[in-house]
Protein backbone atom coordinates (compact mmCIF):
# COMPACT_ATOMS: atom_id res chain seq x y z
CA UNK A 1 0.00 0.00 0.00
CA UNK A 2 1.08 3.59 -1.03
CA UNK A 3 1.69 6.32 1.65
CA UNK A 4 -0.92 8.90 2.55
CA UNK A 5 -0.37 12.18 -0.22
CA UNK A 6 0.63 15.01 1.99
CA UNK A 7 -1.21 18.01 0.21
CA UNK A 8 0.95 20.44 2.31
CA UNK A 9 4.03 19.82 0.55
CA UNK A 10 2.53 20.95 -2.79
CA UNK A 11 -1.58 21.96 -2.58
CA UNK A 12 -1.55 24.63 -4.99
CA UNK A 13 -0.09 22.17 -7.52
CA UNK A 14 -2.23 19.11 -6.19
CA UNK A 15 -5.18 21.92 -6.95
CA UNK A 16 -3.96 22.63 -10.82
CA UNK A 17 -3.24 18.96 -11.22
CA UNK A 18 -7.17 18.15 -10.32
CA UNK A 19 -8.58 20.79 -12.22
CA UNK A 20 -7.08 19.42 -15.45
CA UNK A 21 -7.67 16.49 -14.84
CA UNK A 22 -11.13 17.43 -14.46
CA UNK A 23 -10.86 19.19 -18.02
CA UNK A 24 -9.35 16.92 -19.39
CA UNK A 25 -12.20 14.23 -18.67
CA UNK A 26 -14.98 16.71 -19.77
CA UNK A 27 -13.12 17.48 -23.18
CA UNK A 28 -13.15 13.65 -23.95
CA UNK A 29 -16.99 13.21 -22.58
CA UNK A 30 -17.55 16.40 -25.03
CA UNK A 31 -15.33 15.80 -28.04
CA UNK A 32 -17.35 18.04 -30.09
CA UNK A 33 -16.97 21.05 -27.76
CA UNK A 34 -13.72 23.44 -27.92
CA UNK A 35 -14.82 25.44 -24.20
CA UNK A 36 -16.72 25.18 -21.37
CA UNK A 37 -17.27 27.24 -18.26
CA UNK A 38 -16.60 25.80 -14.75
CA UNK A 39 -16.47 26.96 -10.84
CA UNK A 40 -12.53 27.40 -9.42
CA UNK A 41 -11.55 24.73 -8.12
CA UNK A 42 -10.32 25.13 -4.49
CA UNK A 43 -6.68 26.71 -4.01
CA UNK A 44 -6.35 26.53 -8.13
CA UNK A 45 -6.16 30.45 -8.34
CA UNK A 46 -4.10 31.23 -4.96
CA UNK A 47 -0.28 31.17 -4.40
CA UNK A 48 1.44 30.61 -0.33
CA UNK A 49 2.48 33.69 1.41
CA UNK A 50 5.79 33.65 3.03
CA UNK A 51 3.53 32.18 6.23
CA UNK A 52 2.14 29.12 3.75
CA UNK A 53 -1.80 31.24 3.82
CA UNK A 54 -3.46 31.20 0.02
CA UNK A 55 -3.38 34.33 -1.43
CA UNK A 56 -5.63 34.66 -4.01
CA UNK A 57 -3.98 35.73 -7.42
CA UNK A 58 -7.71 37.07 -9.02
CA UNK A 59 -9.31 39.87 -7.76
CA UNK A 60 -12.81 40.30 -8.24
CA UNK A 61 -14.98 43.18 -8.56
CA UNK A 62 -17.53 43.60 -5.77
CA UNK A 63 -20.96 41.90 -6.65
CA UNK A 64 -18.91 39.44 -9.58
CA UNK A 65 -19.17 35.87 -9.56
CA UNK A 66 -15.80 34.24 -9.95
CA UNK A 67 -15.73 31.32 -12.88
CA UNK A 68 -13.07 29.78 -15.15
CA UNK A 69 -13.24 28.80 -18.70
CA UNK A 70 -11.41 26.22 -20.09
CA UNK A 71 -10.10 26.38 -23.76
CA UNK A 72 -9.45 23.16 -25.39
CA UNK A 73 -5.98 24.62 -28.07
CA UNK A 74 -5.29 21.26 -29.26
CA UNK A 75 -5.16 17.33 -28.85
CA UNK A 76 -3.90 17.52 -25.21
CA UNK A 77 -3.58 21.18 -24.70
CA UNK A 78 -5.81 23.38 -22.97
CA UNK A 79 -6.06 26.64 -21.53
CA UNK A 80 -7.61 28.19 -18.50
CA UNK A 81 -8.72 32.03 -17.28
CA UNK A 82 -10.34 33.41 -14.65
CA UNK A 83 -13.51 35.54 -15.70
CA UNK A 84 -16.24 37.79 -13.82
CA UNK A 85 -19.56 37.68 -14.46
CA UNK A 86 -22.42 40.31 -12.42
CA UNK A 87 -25.66 38.95 -12.87
CA UNK A 88 -28.49 40.91 -13.37
CA UNK A 89 -31.76 40.84 -11.29
CA UNK A 90 -34.47 40.34 -13.66
CA UNK A 91 -37.16 40.15 -11.09
CA UNK A 92 -37.10 43.62 -10.49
Amino acid sequence: MSEPLDLRHDLHGHAIEFACDQDRAWFESHPDESCYIREPVEHEWCISDADGRCVSVVDPPPGATFLVEVFMIGPRVRARRPIFVVFEDVTR
